[in-house]
């Protein structure tokens, strides 16, 4: 298992997951600014098998059944840190 963070959340939320599970962010990847369809092929191309986003409408904008990838959507008041980790 694999995890990339979107750029749509705080860059210091990796470090609230566990450090034996491989996590990098959009902007560690230098994908930062990327669609979301060609993140999407990025992500399959690179061995990541899971996203971790703040975006609802992902599943309305990509047909998400044609990517091998889990979609962990996390959805609070805002993204910002204080909001997510509360």
């Amino acid at each position: 298992m694999k995890l990339l963070l979107d750029e749509n959340l705080p860059v210091r939320l990796k470090y609230r997951f566990n450090k034996s599970i491989p996590l990098s962010t959009v902007s560690d990847e230098g994908w930062s600014s990327t669609k979301n369809g060609e993140l999407l092929k990025l992500m399959r191309g690179n061995g990541f098998t899971v996203l971790v986003t703040a975006d609802q409408n992902l599943r309305y904008q990509q047909n998400l059944a044609k990517y091998e990838i889990v979609i962990i959507l996390l959805i609070s008041r805002t993204n910002r840190y204080q909001d997510l980790i509360s």
